[in-house]
């Protein structure tokens, strides 16, 4: 009878290890492939109102701009008026989640988002731009890796280097020379308040 029960017991531990290994394999399939980021260059297709478009972004290629060389007002309205606990979660900001589920089960619709800039940086390097369940959880799958390989600053800078400012206008260095006739570093207080 020892025995009977013992044999049990492994069987049940190699059930529970096999399903933990096809869980985790499922979550890695389904996960964007943040890790590289860490390298770049990335090839991103960007999603402008003419249509879809292939684009190679990422640190020592032409478009890029370091985060080090932007306004720090730009910076400041950015963090502002798209995720103002940035550098407080770990990715996912459960207080703006929670207040959006509300928010949208009350209008019966979804009128209101939680993204944080580090989500934002997932869907606009590896997903598409459509509003579904399934692209948020991959969403945040991929900011909650991206936050354990990539610093907050980091992230920062490539979000202002994927972000859309404008109908076609792509990453802070296009916009400061498309709006203000200007370089990222250059932008005043009230360029800042524009663009975020």
């Amino acid at each position: 009878m020892a025995g009977l029960r013992e044999d049990w017991k492994k069987l049940a531990t190699a059930l529970a290890f096999a399903i933990l290994v096809v869980l985790c394999s499922v979550l890695l399939l389904l996960t964007p492939p943040v890790w590289q980021l860490r390298k770049g260059p990335i090839e991103v297709i960007r999603w402008p109102k003419t249509g879809a478009q292939v684009f190679i972004i990422g640190p020592n290629t032409p478009h890029w701009t370091s985060i080090h060389t932007v306004s720090k007002h730009v910076i400041n309205a950015i963090m502002v008026a798209e995720d103002a606990r940035y550098y407080e979660h770990g990715g996912l900001d459960w207080r703006e989640i929670q207040n959006s589920v509300v928010f949208n089960m009350e209008r019966m619709r979804y009128a209101r988002g939680a993204s944080t800039i580090t989500q934002q940086v997932v869907k606009m390097a590896f997903l598409n731009p459509q509003k579904s369940l399934f692209r948020k959880f991959r969403e945040a799958l991929g900011a909650i890796i991206l936050e354990w390989i990539l610093t907050k600053d980091e992230i920062l800078e490539w979000y202002i280097n994927l972000v859309e400012f404008g109908d076609g206008v792509f990453g802070i260095q296009a916009a400061a020379k498309h709006f203000f006739q200007t370089t990222p570093e250059l932008l005043t207080i009230q360029d800042g308040a524009h663009l975020a």
